[in-house]
């Protein structure tokens, strides 16, 4: 019993981690260019190390990306469709920069980010 309540535990806190990071990743993509939601998923899709991302991820995350502040969504006619596309706020900007301040704080986080990209 200890042992599945300790599996179910690290799943739950592995699962938040890969979602700040998933998180930090759309907003870091977003900072490099203006870009509406199709465009970030065939981004993404194209990536041969993302896994398939689909819209039902996207359009939730860049939701509570605009409810947080950190990113903004214009209107923009596109022929006869109106996209939304979004742009990194100076929050988003902030909280990238916070992100990366925390990475380089730790010698042993960049040690393992350096494992990571090595492999």
């Amino acid at each position: 019993m200890f042992m599945h309540c300790e599996l179910k535990l690290k799943k739950g806190i592995e699962k938040k981690v890969m979602h700040a990071a998933f998180r930090a990743f759309v907003l870091w993509l977003i900072s490099t260019d203006d870009m509406h939601g199709y465009e970030i998923i065939k981004k993404l899709r194209v990536d041969s190390g993302m896994p398939n991302i689909g819209a039902s991820r996207i359009y939730p995350l860049l939701s509570k990306l605009t409810n947080d502040g950190m990113i903004t969504q214009k209107k923009k006619m596109d022929g006869k469709r109106i996209k939304k596309v979004y742009a990194i706020t100076k929050k988003g900007i902030l909280v990238l920069k916070a992100a990366r301040s925390h990475l380089h704080s730790s010698p042993l986080r960049l040690q393992y980010l350096r494992y990571l990209v090595e492999c």
